[in-house]
C-alpha cells in the first residue's frame, strides 16, 4: 500500500513513484497522478502492459454508498481585477493555452496529471491508443470533470489565493503571539467584508 516506510525521514512528492519503481510497495493512490504508468510505459514496456493497472476507485464505498465523481487536484490560473498588470497577464495566458504551447509544458511535466484542454487530450500520444488500459480511461474523467467551486468563487479565490487569509491567520498566532480567537475574528471578520464586496 501507499505508506511512508517506518524509518523515512522524509517523503516528497516524488517518493510514491521511487517506492513503486524499485519495488517497494505493490500499490499505490498515486495522488491521482499518471506518472507513475508513464515511467513503467518509458522504460520498462513490458511491466507496463502486462503488471501496471490504472484502477478506477470501488463504484461502492464501504457502507455500500455509491461514490460519486470526486476531484483529486486542480490547477488553475486567475487573474485578479486589482493586479497591475491585468492586460498581460491575459495575453501570457492567451499563449500559453494554445495547445501547440500548452503541451510543451504538459509533455514536460511527465503526463503527471490530465489535460484540462480537450484539444491537448486529442493531440498528446498517450491519450490516442484505445486499446491502452492505463492511460486511456483519463479521457472519459475528464468529460465527466466540473468547476470546482473553490476555483470560481470570487470570495474563496481572494481569500485563499489572493490574500491567503487562512495562512496569515495562523501566522499571526504563531509568530505575532496573536491570540486565537482575535486571529479568528479578523480572518472571519475579512471573509465577511469580501462576501459584501463580491455580493455573496
Amino acid at each position: 500500500m501507499d505508506i511512508s516506510p517506518p524509518g523515512a525521514t522524509a517523503w516528497d512528492d516524488s517518493s510514491n513513484n521511487v517506492a513503486v519503481e524499485s519495488k517497494k510497495v505493490i500499490m499505490t493512490y498515486s495522488n491521482g497522478s499518471l506518472s507513475i504508468p508513464l515511467w513503467f510505459f518509458r522504460n520498462q514496456p513490458e511491466n507496463y502492459k502486462n503488471y501496471i493497472y490504472w484502477a478506477d476507485f470501488p463504484k461502492k464505498g464501504p457502507y455500500s454508498n455509491e461514490y460519486k465523481l470526486s476531484v483529486i487536484g486542480g490547477t488553475v490560473s486567475f487573474i485578479m481585477k486589482d493586479g497591475k498588470n491585468t492586460e498581460g497577464a491575459k495575453q501570457f495566458l492567451e499563449f500559453f493555452m494554445k495547445p501547440e504551447n500548452y503541451n510543451k509544458w504538459f509533455l514536460g511535466y511527465g503526463y503527471r496529471y490530465l489535460p484540462v484542454l480537450k484539444s491537448s487530450l486529442e493531440t498528446l500520444p498517450l491519450y490516442k491508443d484505445p486499446n491502452d488500459h492505463n492511460i486511456y480511461p483519463s479521457k472519459f474523467y475528464l468529460e465527466r470533470a466540473t468547476a470546482d467551486y473553490r476555483y470560481i468563487n470570487p470570495v474563496w479565490g481572494k481569500a485563499s489565493y489572493g490574500e491567503h487569509i487562512w495562512s496569515n491567520m495562523v501566522t499571526s498566532v504563531l509568530v505575532k503571539n496573536v491570540p486565537i480567537s482575535d486571529a479568528i475574528d479578523a480572518a472571519f471578520s475579512r471573509l465577511q467584508e469580501l462576501s459584501k464586496q463580491y455580493g455573496e
